[in-house]
């Protein structure tokens, strides 16, 4: 399932926002999973928390890293440790802004963006959700946002299709991002033209909070 937000709902989400708790989480834990967008991510959930009854939230990200870099650091094996010693109940990734690079098998190099890339890389998300979502942990994913360098922001359309096309697979609710971007708020905004400021990453807490609320109450 994929939930897009149209620029109307986020205004109102930024001007006023009901308190929401994640229906049905109960205490399991709640773990953010990815780089540093979902680092961001989990401040703007943790605040978004604080006066709602919600799971505990653990925070397993690592700037700087992605599907694409495994040197850097093989997001596949934390899937399985995430999984096996964290056991989360709900869970909530970003990954993929550090994927615009080529890749490597051993010495073989994959250039970025040619066919054997995308072929590889692809492999990679549907194993990475796959594991993410065995079990049937509800897991969300939150796409990759329109960003300020126009060419950047194209690498991350295409992306996001792989990973909207993989969500459905695995029954992941896939989250789109870029119509908050649409709306030009600065305050959104960290400088970078990537990244959110405090007050960005927790009007994108609520959201995804909301969304977990609806899939949960959708699901009981």
């Amino acid at each position: 399932m994929s939930i897009r937000y149209p620029a109307l709902f986020l205004l109102l989400a930024i001007s006023a926002f009901s308190a929401v708790s994640a229906a049905g989480a109960g205490q399991k834990h709640m773990a953010v999973v990815g780089d540093s967008l979902a680092t961001g991510f989990y401040y703007g959930l943790r605040d978004a928390m604080v006066r709602n009854k919600v799971a505990p939230l653990l925070r397993r990200t690592k700037g700087a890293t992605g599907l694409a870099p495994v040197r850097a650091y093989d997001w596949i094996a934390a899937a399985r440790r995430i999984k096996k010693k964290d056991n989360p109940g709900i869970i909530v990734v970003c990954l993929g802004g550090n994927d615009r690079q080529d890749m490597f098998i051993g010495k073989k190099r994959l250039r970025r963006f040619t066919k054997s890339w995308w072929a590889e890389y692809r492999s990679r998300v549907d194993t990475f959700m796959g594991i993410l979502a065995s079990g049937d942990t509800p897991v969300f994913w939150v796409g990759l946002p329109s960003v300020r360098r126009k060419n950047m922001t194209r690498d991350y359309a295409n992306l996001n299709a792989v990973y909207e096309t993989f969500a459905e697979k695995h029954g992941i609710t896939y989250l789109d991002t870029h119509a908050l971007t649409a709306i030009g708020k600065k305050s959104l905004r960290d400088k970078d033209g990537i990244h959110f400021t405090g007050h960005g990453n927790l009007v994108l807490g609520r959201i995804i909070l909301r969304a977990i609320q609806r899939s949960m109450a959708a699901g009981s």
